[in-house]
Protein backbone atom coordinates (compact mmCIF):
# COMPACT_ATOMS: atom_id res chain seq x y z
CA UNK A 1 0.00 0.00 0.00
CA UNK A 2 3.00 2.58 0.72
CA UNK A 3 4.94 1.85 -2.24
CA UNK A 4 1.71 1.79 -4.28
CA UNK A 5 0.32 5.37 -2.92
CA UNK A 6 4.23 6.71 -3.83
CA UNK A 7 4.13 5.64 -7.34
CA UNK A 8 0.52 7.00 -7.74
CA UNK A 9 1.49 10.02 -6.31
CA UNK A 10 4.76 10.28 -8.26
CA UNK A 11 3.17 9.36 -11.48
CA UNK A 12 0.66 12.18 -10.87
CA UNK A 13 2.54 14.75 -8.96
CA UNK A 14 4.39 17.74 -10.96
CA UNK A 15 8.20 17.00 -10.79
CA UNK A 16 8.64 19.64 -8.74
CA UNK A 17 6.22 18.24 -5.91
CA UNK A 18 7.91 14.98 -6.40
CA UNK A 19 11.48 16.37 -5.53
CA UNK A 20 9.92 18.33 -2.33
CA UNK A 21 8.66 14.70 -1.81
CA UNK A 22 12.04 13.23 -1.73
CA UNK A 23 14.02 15.60 -0.29
CA UNK A 24 11.28 15.44 2.59
CA UNK A 25 12.14 11.91 3.53
CA UNK A 26 15.90 12.74 3.46
CA UNK A 27 17.59 13.26 6.33
CA UNK A 28 19.49 16.61 7.00
CA UNK A 29 23.01 14.93 6.70
CA UNK A 30 22.58 13.68 2.99
CA UNK A 31 25.24 15.65 0.91
CA UNK A 32 23.36 16.21 -2.46
CA UNK A 33 24.83 18.98 -5.27
CA UNK A 34 21.07 20.70 -5.07
CA UNK A 35 18.43 20.38 -1.86
CA UNK A 36 15.30 19.61 -3.16
CA UNK A 37 16.45 17.59 -6.37
CA UNK A 38 16.86 14.43 -7.33
CA UNK A 39 20.77 13.76 -8.31
CA UNK A 40 19.73 11.99 -11.54
CA UNK A 41 16.61 12.49 -14.13
CA UNK A 42 15.39 9.11 -13.73
CA UNK A 43 15.49 6.29 -11.37
CA UNK A 44 15.18 2.62 -12.64
CA UNK A 45 14.52 -0.24 -10.42
CA UNK A 46 15.36 -3.91 -11.77
CA UNK A 47 14.71 -7.11 -10.31
CA UNK A 48 17.14 -8.95 -11.74
CA UNK A 49 16.38 -12.79 -12.32
CA UNK A 50 18.10 -15.11 -14.92
CA UNK A 51 16.19 -15.04 -17.85
CA UNK A 52 14.07 -11.90 -17.40
CA UNK A 53 14.54 -8.41 -16.05
CA UNK A 54 11.48 -6.49 -14.12
CA UNK A 55 11.99 -2.68 -14.73
CA UNK A 56 10.83 -0.18 -12.61
CA UNK A 57 11.21 3.47 -13.31
CA UNK A 58 10.87 6.76 -11.27
CA UNK A 59 9.46 9.40 -11.34
CA UNK A 60 6.87 8.40 -13.94
CA UNK A 61 6.14 4.96 -12.62
CA UNK A 62 6.27 3.35 -16.14
CA UNK A 63 6.64 -0.75 -15.85
CA UNK A 64 8.17 -3.20 -17.85
CA UNK A 65 9.92 -6.80 -18.37
CA UNK A 66 12.91 -7.28 -20.34
CA UNK A 67 15.16 -10.15 -21.46
CA UNK A 68 18.05 -10.51 -19.16
CA UNK A 69 20.51 -10.60 -22.44
CA UNK A 70 22.73 -8.35 -24.41
CA UNK A 71 19.85 -7.04 -25.71
CA UNK A 72 17.72 -6.37 -23.30
CA UNK A 73 20.37 -4.53 -21.43
CA UNK A 74 21.05 -2.15 -24.46
CA UNK A 75 17.70 -0.95 -23.44
CA UNK A 76 18.55 1.67 -20.82
CA UNK A 77 19.33 5.40 -21.24
CA UNK A 78 22.88 6.61 -20.29
CA UNK A 79 21.02 10.00 -18.55
CA UNK A 80 19.50 7.40 -15.31
CA UNK A 81 20.51 6.27 -12.73
CA UNK A 82 19.98 2.21 -13.28
CA UNK A 83 19.72 0.33 -9.22
CA UNK A 84 19.28 -3.33 -8.67
CA UNK A 85 19.89 -6.26 -5.73
CA UNK A 86 22.78 -7.99 -4.96
CA UNK A 87 21.16 -11.78 -6.66
CA UNK A 88 24.46 -13.71 -6.44
CA UNK A 89 25.88 -13.58 -10.27
CA UNK A 90 22.75 -13.26 -12.25
CA UNK A 91 23.09 -9.18 -11.90
CA UNK A 92 27.16 -9.56 -13.13
CA UNK A 93 27.04 -9.35 -16.76
CA UNK A 94 24.52 -6.39 -16.81
CA UNK A 95 26.55 -4.59 -14.60
CA UNK A 96 29.34 -5.26 -17.17
CA UNK A 97 27.20 -4.21 -20.35
CA UNK A 98 25.63 -0.78 -18.95
CA UNK A 99 29.29 0.09 -17.15
CA UNK A 100 30.42 -0.55 -20.76
CA UNK A 101 27.72 1.72 -22.38
CA UNK A 102 28.09 4.59 -19.82
CA UNK A 103 25.10 3.63 -17.85
CA UNK A 104 25.38 4.66 -14.24
CA UNK A 105 25.02 1.60 -11.80
CA UNK A 106 24.51 0.65 -8.27
CA UNK A 107 24.45 -2.53 -6.80
CA UNK A 108 22.46 -2.53 -3.87
CA UNK A 109 22.61 -4.85 -0.81
CA UNK A 110 19.49 -7.19 -0.33
CA UNK A 111 19.60 -6.27 3.78
CA UNK A 112 18.24 -2.38 3.67
CA UNK A 113 15.87 -2.88 0.69
CA UNK A 114 13.73 -5.62 2.64
CA UNK A 115 13.78 -3.17 5.56
CA UNK A 116 12.91 -0.52 3.76
CA UNK A 117 10.11 -2.53 2.02
CA UNK A 118 9.18 -3.95 5.82
CA UNK A 119 9.00 -0.15 7.08
CA UNK A 120 6.20 0.74 4.73
CA UNK A 121 4.13 -2.08 5.40
CA UNK A 122 4.86 -4.14 2.02
CA UNK A 123 4.72 -7.44 2.48
CA UNK A 124 3.92 -8.91 -0.84
CA UNK A 125 6.97 -10.27 -2.47
CA UNK A 126 6.73 -10.38 -6.74
CA UNK A 127 9.39 -9.29 -8.96
CA UNK A 128 7.42 -5.93 -9.83
CA UNK A 129 6.95 -4.91 -6.50
CA UNK A 130 10.73 -5.58 -5.90
CA UNK A 131 11.57 -3.72 -9.11
CA UNK A 132 9.69 -0.40 -7.24
CA UNK A 133 10.75 -0.85 -4.16
CA UNK A 134 14.31 -0.91 -5.25
CA UNK A 135 13.79 2.22 -7.49
CA UNK A 136 11.70 3.88 -4.08
CA UNK A 137 15.21 2.87 -1.98
CA UNK A 138 16.95 4.60 -4.18
CA UNK A 139 15.50 7.69 -4.43
CA UNK A 140 15.65 7.92 -0.69
CA UNK A 141 19.35 6.55 0.15
CA UNK A 142 20.97 8.07 -2.80
CA UNK A 143 24.56 7.22 -1.64
CA UNK A 144 24.02 3.79 -1.44
CA UNK A 145 25.23 1.21 -3.61
CA UNK A 146 28.22 -0.21 -4.91
CA UNK A 147 29.38 1.40 -8.27
CA UNK A 148 31.75 -0.65 -10.43
CA UNK A 149 30.58 -3.61 -11.88
CA UNK A 150 33.66 -4.56 -13.98
CA UNK A 151 35.64 -5.04 -10.74
CA UNK A 152 33.07 -7.95 -9.49
CA UNK A 153 33.00 -9.21 -13.19
CA UNK A 154 36.97 -9.92 -13.40
CA UNK A 155 37.20 -11.29 -9.63
CA UNK A 156 34.51 -13.85 -10.94
CA UNK A 157 36.68 -14.50 -13.90
CA UNK A 158 39.89 -15.07 -11.86
CA UNK A 159 38.25 -18.07 -9.68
Amino acid sequence: MFLENAVQRASTAPPLQLERLIAALRTPNQKEEKMGTLPHPAIIGIDVSRDTLDVHCLPDGLQLRLPNTGEGHAQFERQALVCFEATGGHEWLLWADLDEAGVRTRQLPPAPIKAFAASGGVRAKTNRIDAETVALFMAFRPEAGRQSGRTALEKRAAL
